[in-house]
């Protein structure tokens, strides 16, 4: 699984917070929504950014009018980000690691719909977080998902 800043060959972080963290062809430093290498399609999961920017948010004790007073954005903004209903550049995005004193890698890695490490961070958080019994229910609802068959 990978867990954000583990320790990995390309320096700790995955092959997409690398390649976006070392450089960005979008104008302001956007995060690609779509990036077309060797016909590959990488989606980005701008809900999941936005759930773990409010998790960091809300683990400081800060209100989002206090996140968006220290990054000089509106209330609305930030709500927007949090819900994922906006797409957030990487120098907003750097503002906002710098305030909630995170790593970047924290909220963007694994969050494309391609990686094969999607999700894995957060599977991680809920699954450690549930009782023996409730982890085993998990576990028998993600085998029956892995066999369905989806059209």
């Amino acid at each position: 699984m990978h867990f954000g800043a583990s320790k990995q060959k390309n320096g700790g972080i995955c092959a997409f917070c690398n390649a976006i963290l070392s450089t960005s062809k979008e104008p302001g430093g956007g995060i690609p929504a779509k990036e077309n290498k060797g016909g590959m399609n990488m989606k980005i999961d701008y809900k999941l950014i936005g759930e773990r920017i409010k998790k960091a948010r809300l683990k400081k004790n800060w209100s989002q009018d206090k996140l968006s007073e220290e990054i000089d954005v509106t209330i609305a903004y930030i709500s927007r980000v949090e819900r994922g209903s906006s797409k957030v550049n990487l120098k907003r995005l750097s503002q906002i690691c710098e305030a909630l004193n995170i790593e970047m890698e924290e909220l963007i890695c694994g969050t494309t719909t391609s990686s094969k490490k999607y999700l894995d961070k957060d599977l991680y958080e809920i699954i450690i977080n549930c009782t023996p019994e409730k982890q085993r229910l998990i576990y028998k609802i993600a085998k029956i998902v892995e066999k369905a068959e989806f059209v």
